[in-house]
């Protein structure tokens, strides 16, 4: 049966668990409801001399009564996820090759298994995790085994007493699965199916029986070369754990959608998700009639269909993003180079000015430090321009070469590793989309999901780490300006700006990353679900006589059944980004991935009901201003005279300051328009269009805490004709993203850059001041209480 009764449908529907088996009691889970009722069991296959023993959960006495049983095996294949050695296993494995693969092998008590002196056998064992003893006793020796020193350990005595004993992170499974002669994907279904479906309930099981059962099944590509249904497996299982790795990863990202993501795509899903539940159950109905059963089946296919044309909405929606944040990750690196000569010329002066001073003083460790920082500058360029290792040499020099008490290099070490394996898993996760995309699933393919690394920071790590670095070198340059060594003051300006630049393309880099996972996960269930409907559109057709076609068909549906949820759970993200955005408070949907057509409608009403309500709770609002301002800004007026362009960085640091210090005293100061206009005597009368665009992390303060967003660098304009005095603006520079109920509105606290347009047609050089014109809304602190 695939659910489990009738009665319980109620409680299906308005929790999604129910029931339990020996794996879900020994993790202390729930059983999701709908779900195959063999996957409770293990299957004893016995064939010629040889027996192969499946399953989620195996425990002592299994084992034991397999290695003691009065049959005469030669061979013995123990596969599970599980293994629970509860009671003490005692054997002797003389003449007989024994093969255990399992990811995990706990229990109070201990293996020992034992071969005769002269006689033959073989222990061949792949492990993730053994927490409990295992000893292997030959002729007087004693092996325990240990999985930290490699998880495949390989031990062969033959006829006469000599030995061979290997051990290494060789995960191949070939041998183990040549050893089944049915049901060779048993175990790594009822794998799949159970830790995609545990998700909500335990997210750290979930991810390492997704990463294990992949990483293994990657390294065995003889296996994959030759079997589909074990290639489709891989891909589900390392689709899978790139989703959920890199939604976790997510932390405070502003998704810039359209709330029709919700109102729309999200209401299509639910409805065919509620069609599919509804006649599921008819399915499930042992009291309906075959014929009935069997129709329910195939309306079940045709709602699964009117779902797969809704998500492909959601997946062409996630590619626009995808490109745009691309877009942004390309302009940035063209920045970046651009910054090159400029870079190397302060970091030039700066060096010079470490020489000059050294001369009258004595060389410190301190000195080394200021030095180091010297090259950082142009370490970070080459990190998203070319060589990602220059800022780890920095690192390294700087741990090797400079005291701790002078600077600890733990933070700059943490950024090094942090940008190498974001841009290394960012590259990889563009050529695995690429190649989903143009629908090419070979050995390409696994090759490149099978290398991805997975290990990347969390979206506020990254931003943290990035400040800790940045606050760790202003403390020293600042001390060079306090030493009066010269060039210190640009050079820092020059470096806190690529810091600026590289936490935010890091930030978009990881926004990427965590979309295109999402694509990619609905990609291949997408094709896998295309390509099996026809096969189980005919299994339908043969329910009433053929059981093995029964439970083929129920494993088809759970999956289809789950892969409505998908986009759900990626709609709940990005609205709960937004939600905190807009309100500084944490959403009280918590996104599933398990979740009954129920829940998700339930969740939906939420979405709406808790900004209501937060909106009328609020005794503070903003209010709307207007301020205008000159710049005053020697760097930024020169800036622009030389590139056409300059930048404004705005930090809780010194937004007091900006703007004539107008928001001094002000909280969630959100822009809604940003203008410029340059001031100068004999300017020429014409065009000046300027393209306005913000790094995509912004900072903004509320009732006395700071909080950090990250978004999608977005280009804005604002122009105006020069007529004489008169400025007429044609755009006005409006930074707003629609989103209906809210409305994306950037922080003031980011970094901002202005390019003017044909800066080469116009003569700057009479510009003496920039004329900074902003609209927004902001909280103010009341400074005097009756």
């Amino acid at each position: 049966m695939f659910k489990k009764n009738l009665i319980a449908l109620s409680l299906a529907l308005s929790s999604g668990f129910s029931f339990a088996n020996t794996w879900t009691d020994f993790y202390n889970l729930q059983e999701p409801e709908y779900f195959p009722s063999d996957y409770a069991n293990s299957i004893l296959e016995e064939e010629y001399n040889s027996a192969t023993l499946q399953g989620m959960y195996v425990d002592s006495n299994e084992i034991n009564k397999l290695l003691n049983s009065s049959s005469d095996y030669s061979g013995i294949t123990i596969i599970a996820d599980t293994i629970n050695i509860d009671d003490p296993i005692l054997a002797n494995i003389s003449d007989l090759s024994l093969k255990i693969m399992a990811r995990r092998i706990i229990g109070s008590d201990h293996m020992n298994l034992s071969i005769d002196k002269n006689d033959s056998g073989l222990f061949y064992l792949i492990a993730d995790k053994v927490e409990t003893d295992i000893h292997l006793l030959t002729d007087g020796d004693v092996k325990k085994i240990d999985t930290t020193l490699g998880h495949k350990v390989r031990f062969v005595q033959f006829s006469g007493g000599l030995t061979h004993f290997e051990q290494n992170d060789d995960l191949n499974l070939v041998a183990f699965i040549d050893a089944i002669h049915n049901k060779k994907t048993f175990l790594f279904d009822q794998a799949f199916d159970t830790g995609a479906s545990i998700f909500d309930q335990d997210s750290n099981l979930s991810l390492e029986m997704l990463n294990w059962y992949s990483k293994a099944l990657g390294q065995s590509q003889g296996l994959l070369e030759k079997n589909q249904d074990f290639t489709n497996l891989f891909q589900s299982l390392k689709s899978m754990a790139i989703f959920v790795t890199a939604n976790q990863k997510s932390g405070d990202y502003l998704p810039n959608l359209n709330m029709d993501v919700y109102s729309q795509s999200y209401g299509t899903l639910l409805s065919a998700m509620n069609a599919y539940q509804s006649e599921y159950d008819q399915f499930e109905d042992q009291s309906k009639d075959l014929a009935a059963r069997k129709q329910s089946a195939k309306l079940m296919l045709e709602h699964l269909e009117s779902a797969l044309t809704a998500q492909q909405g959601i997946i062409d929606n996630q590619n626009k993003k995808i490109e745009a944040y691309q877009q942004v990750i390309d302009d940035r690196t063209i920045e970046f180079e651009k910054q090159q000569d400029y870079v190397n010329e302060t970091a030039n002066g700066f060096r010079e000015g470490i020489e000059l001073y050294t001369q009258t003083v004595v060389w410190t460790s301190v000195f080394d430090c200021f030095s180091i920082i010297s090259d950082l500058a142009t370490g970070i360029i080459s990190a998203y321009t070319g060589n990602v290792g220059e800022v780890a040499d920095s690192a390294a020099d700087m741990a090797d070469k400079v005291q701790d008490t002078v600077f600890n290099a733990k933070n700059l070490k943490k950024l090094a590793d942090n940008i190498a394996n974001i841009k290394k898993m960012a590259d990889t996760i563009n050529k695995i989309l690429q190649l989903v995309k143009d629908h090419v699933f070979n050995a390409d393919l696994r090759e490149q999901m099978n290398e991805i690394n997975l290990t990347i920071p969390e979206l506020e790590s990254s931003s943290i780490t990035w400040d800790l670095t940045k606050q760790d070198i202003a403390v020293q340059l600042g001390a060079a300006e306090k030493l009066g060594i010269r060039g210190t003051s640009a050079y820092r300006a020059a470096l806190e700006k690529l810091m600026t630049w590289g936490s935010a393309i890091s930030g978009t880099q990881l926004a990427m990353i965590q979309m295109s996972s999402r694509v990619i996960e609905l990609e291949l269930e997408k094709t896998v679900i295309l390509e099996d409907i026809d096969r189980i559109s005919a299994l339908i057709d043969s329910l009433e006589s053929d059981e093995e076609a029964m439970l083929e068909v129920e494993q088809y549906l759970l999956r289809s059944y789950n892969f409505f949820k998908r986009p759900l759970y990626s709609a709940q993200l990005n609205y709960n980004a937004a939600y905190k955005y807009t309100t500084f408070e944490n959403s009280k949907v918590t996104p599933k991935l398990n979740a009954s057509y129920l829940e998700y409608s339930q969740d939906r009403v939420t979405m709406q009901e808790q900004f209501n309500d937060y909106m009328s709770s609020l005794s503070e609002y903003a209010q709307v201003f207007r301020n205008s301002f000159d710049l005053n800004d020697a760097d930024a007026i020169k800036s622009l005279r030389e590139t056409g362009q300059f930048s404004i960085s705005i930090s809780p640091d010194n937004y007091t300051s900006f703007g004539t210090g107008f928001f001094e005293g002000e909280n969630r100061i959100r822009l809604e328009t940003f203008g410029v206009e340059l001031i100068g005597s004999d300017l020429p009368d014409t065009l000046y269009k300027f393209q306005i665009s913000h790094t995509g992390q912004f900072t903004d303060l509320y009732k006395g805490k700071e909080f950090v967003f990250n978004g999608t660098l977005i280009n804005k304009f604002f122009s105006y004709e020069k007529d004489g005095d008169i400025h007429n603006i044609n755009q006005d520079g409006n930074l707003e993203e629609e989103f209906k109920s809210y409305t994306f509105k950037p922080s003031l606290m980011s970094n901002w850059t202005i390019k003017l347009k044909n800066h080469e047609d116009i003569d700057l050089s009479k510009v003496t001041n920039i004329k900074i014109s902003l609209k927004g809304s902001s909280i103010t602190t009341p400074w005097r209480k009756n």
